[in-house]
C-alpha cells in the first residue's frame, strides 16, 4: 500500500519515550501531507500547530501553550508581547500582560506536557527565520522530550531543515499521494453516486498518468467532473461509452489546465495540430526553421494519457475552452455535441462522404478510393450547400493535393473551390449570411464535431476561400433584396416598432439589417407614404431609427449604396411638407431625418 512504510515509521516514532529527534514530512505541494498525518493519528494523540501568520518564536510557544492548556488559557491573538494570553493555576486566571515579558515567555516555554505529539505545519507560510523555527523544535525535542513532526510543503525549506548542523531532524519521510484511497475518500458522499456508476471511467488512473501529486487538483477535478456529468441529459448519460469518452478527455485536460500546462490555443483543432506535426516530421525541407517543428503540447499529452482520446470532438473545442478556462458550462452545446457523436449515430444513418475520407486512418483502401470518386461526383452535382460541410470538402481537396492523393495543384484546388461557390450562387443554392452564419462565428475551424484538416502549406489559401465564400454569401443576399424590401414595407405598415428594430437596433440588440444596404431597393414614394399613413405616435420612431442607421460611419461605409436613397427620402418628405400648411407641414418637417452627411453638397 502507498506510504505504508511512512505509517510504520510514524507508529514506531510516537511510541518512543523522549526520542531526541524530530520527523520531517516532505513531498510535493498539495500531495496531502497534512491530510495524511492528521488522518493517520487519532485526533486526541497530537497537538496540531499551524505556523501560518506567525511572526516570532514567542508566537510559536504561545500557540503550543494554547493547544496544551485549552482550559487554562484564552488566546485572543498572538502578538510579540503575548499580553493577550492568560494562564491559570487552580482556578486562578491571570493575563500574561500583567507579567513582565520575560516571565510570561518563560512560563509558556517551560509549562509543557509531552504526552502528545506536536505537529508543526505551514512552516513556509510564516515569516519566522528557519533557524529560529529549528530552535523552537529543538527546545521541545531535547529539553522537554517531546515527539515533534514538522511538515514542509516547500522543497527548499525541506533542504534547509534537513541540512542543519544540529541534526534536529532525525528522519525525513517523503509522502506520495495514495490516489486510489484518497479518491475513494473524496467521493464517498452521495453526490458522487452517478460518477461511481460509470465503472469504466478510470478517473484515478487518468490522474496518476498526469504525474500530478496535488490532492487539491484531484479534488477540484473530481468536483468539476461531477458538475459536467450532472448537466448532461439523462438519456445521454445512460450511454456509458459516450460518458467515458467525454469525461475522460475533460478530466485529462482539466488536470493539465490546473497544472498550468495548457493554453486555449492548445485545445483548438487538436487533431490538425498532431497531423501537421507528423507531416512536418517526414518532410525533408532544410529551410523549415527548427522551432516550427516543435511538437505541439497536445501531441505530447496524447502519449501521456494513452488510451484517452484527446482529439475527440465529443465535446466541441469552444465548449471545452469555456468550461476549463472560463468556468462556463454550455450544457446545450455540450449535449448537442455528445448526441451527434458516433455513440448515438444509428448504423443505418448515412455517413457523409467527406467524413469517410476524414477517417482515412481506419478506412480500408477500397472504401477510401470509392469515397474520393464519390466526393468529386458530389462536387459536380452541387451536393453540399451547408457552409461547414463545404469547408470540410474544400479542406479535404487541399489535403489530398498536399499528400499526392489527387493530381491537383493548390492553384487547381483554388479554382475548384471558387467555381463550386459561384455555381451554387448562380443556381440560388448558396445560403445567405442569415441562412447560414457559420463564418460569422468565433470557432470557424471545425464543423459537426470534426476539425478541418488544415496544414500550414495551404492555410492562407483556405482563409482566402473563406473570405470568398463570405463575399458570395453577401451576393446571394443582394439577390434577395427585392423580396426583402417588400417584406420591410409590410413590416413598416403593420408593425412599425419591429421595422425599427430590423433596420437599426432594439434595446442595444443589433438590427438584422443594420449593416446591409437593403433599403436601397425600397421604393422611396411607397416608403414615405406608408410612413405618413402610420399613427403619428410612430412618426418620430421611424426618424430615430433612420438617424441611428446612418450614424457611426455606416453612411460612408457599409451603407454607402443607400446614400442616394436616404437623400431621396428627405427630399420626398420636404416635397410632401410643401403641399400642406399649418400643423401638418410643421409635423412633417419635424420628422425629416437629420443626417449631416446627406445634407452636404
Amino acid at each position: 500500500m502507498s506510504n505504508e512504510h511512512i505509517r510504520k515509521s510514524i507508529d514506531f516514532y510516537v511510541k518512543l519515550n523522549k526520542p531526541g529527534y524530530a520527523i520531517l514530512l516532505s513531498g510535493a505541494w498539495g500531495a496531502g501531507k497534512t491530510y495524511f498525518i492528521t488522518h493517520h493519528l487519532p485526533p486526541d494523540t497530537y497537538h496540531y500547530i499551524s505556523l501560518f501568520g506567525l511572526h516570532s518564536v514567542d508566537d510559536i510557544y504561545a500557540a503550543v501553550y494554547s493547544s496544551m492548556h485549552p482550559k487554562k488559557n484564552i488566546i485572543k491573538r498572538f502578538t510579540r508581547s503575548t499580553k493577550d494570553v492568560e494562564i491559570g493555576y487552580g482556578g486562578l486566571s491571570l493575563a500574561l500582560g500583567d507579567f513582565p515579558d520575560s516571565l510570561a515567555n518563560s512560563i509558556m516555554r517551560e509549562k509543557v506536557e509531552s504526552s502528545k505529539v506536536i505537529i508543526f505545519d505551514d512552516l513556509e507560510r510564516s515569516t519566522i527565520n528557519t533557524k529560529e523555527i529549528l530552535g523552537a523544535i529543538n527546545k521541545y525535542v531535547e529539553h522537554h522530550g517531546c515527539r515533534v513532526i514538522a511538515i514542509a510543503h516547500d522543497e527548499e525549506l525541506s533542504l534547509d531543515l534537513t541540512n542543519t548542523k544540529e541534526k534536529i531532524i532525525g528522519l525525513t519521510l517523503k509522502v506520495t499521494p495514495d490516489i486510489h484511497n484518497i479518491y475513494s475518500e473524496f467521493t464517498k458522499d452521495f453526490r458522487f453516486n452517478n460518477l461511481h456508476k460509470l465503472q469504466k471511467l478510470k478517473l484515478a488512473e487518468i490522474f496518476l498518468s498526469s504525474g500530478c501529486q496535488s490532492l487539491r487538483i484531484l479534488k477540484h477535478t473530481i468536483e468539476d467532473t461531477v458538475l459536467l456529468l450532472d448537466g448532461i441529459d439523462k438519456k445521454l448519460s445512460l450511454n456509458e461509452g459516450a460518458m467515458v469518452e467525454a469525461l475522460s478527455i475533460f478530466i485529462a485536460l482539466n488536470i493539465e489546465y490546473r497544472m498550468g500546462n495548457i493554453k486555449e490555443n492548445d485545445l483548438i483543432d487538436r487533431n490538425s495540430q498532431i497531423r501537421a506535426h507528423a507531416l512536418s516530421q517526414i518532410r525533408l525541407s532544410s529551410a523549415t526553421p527548427k522551432e516550427e517543428n516543435k511538437e505541439p503540447v497536445i501531441s505530447q499529452l496524447k502519449n501521456k494519457y494513452n488510451p484517452v482520446n484527446l482529439t475527440t470532438k465529443i465535446i466541441s473545442d469552444k465548449d471545452l475552452i469555456n468550461a476549463l478556462f472560463n468556468g462556463h458550462y454550455n450544457f446545450d452545446g455540450i449535449n448537442q455535441s455528445i448526441s451527434r457523436s458516433s455513440h448515438f449515430v444509428k448504423n443505418n444513418e448515412k455517413t457523409s462522404t467527406w467524413n469517410v475520407i476524414f477517417n482515412f486512418d481506419t478506412v480500408d483502401d477500397i472504401t477510401l478510393e470509392k469515397a474520393i470518386l464519390k466526393l468529386n461526383e458530389e462536387l459536380s452535382e452541387l451536393y453540399y450547400t451547408s457552409i461547414g460541410e463545404i469547408l470540410h470538402v474544400f479542406h479535404m481537396k487541399y489535403f489530398m493535393a498536399e499528400i499526392g492523393a489527387e493530381n491537383n495543384s493548390f492553384d487547381e484546388v483554388d479554382k475548384i473551390c471558387k467555381t463550386y461557390i459561384i455555381n451554387l450562387l448562380n443556381k440560388n443554392l448558396l445560403p445567405t449570411p442569415f441562412e447560414d452564419n457559420f463564418l460569422d462565428g468565433h470557432f470557424r475551424d471545425s464543423y459537426m464535431a470534426c476539425a478541418f484538416i488544415c496544414y500550414d502549406s495551404y492555410r492562407e489559401r483556405v482563409e482566402f476561400i473563406k473570405e470568398f465564400i463570405s463575399e458570395q454569401q453577401f451576393s446571394a443576399l443582394r439577390k434577395k433584396y427585392p423580396q426583402i424590401s417588400n417584406e420591410l414595407l409590410d413590416t413598416l405598415k403593420f408593425n412599425p416598432e419591429s421595422f425599427c428594430g430590423l433596420i437599426s437596433s432594439d434595446y442595444s440588440v443589433k438590427g438584422k439589417y443594420l449593416d446591409y444596404d437593403v433599403m436601397s431597393q425600397v421604393n422611396v414614394v411607397n416608403f414615405v407614404t406608408t410612413w405618413l399613413d402610420l399613427p403619428r405616435k410612430y412618426w418620430r420612431k421611424i426618424t430615430d431609427a433612420l438617424e441611428y442607421r446612418y450614424g457611426s460611419g455606416r453612411y460612408n461605409n457599409d451603407l454607402a449604396n443607400e446614400q442616394k436613397w436616404i437623400k431621396d427620402v428627405i427630399n420626398e418628405l420636404e416635397s410632401r411638407a410643401s403641399t400642406v400648411t399649418g400643423f401638418e407641414r410643421f409635423r412633417i418637417r419635424r420628422i425629416v431625418p437629420n443626417i449631416p452627411e446627406a445634407s452636404q453638397a
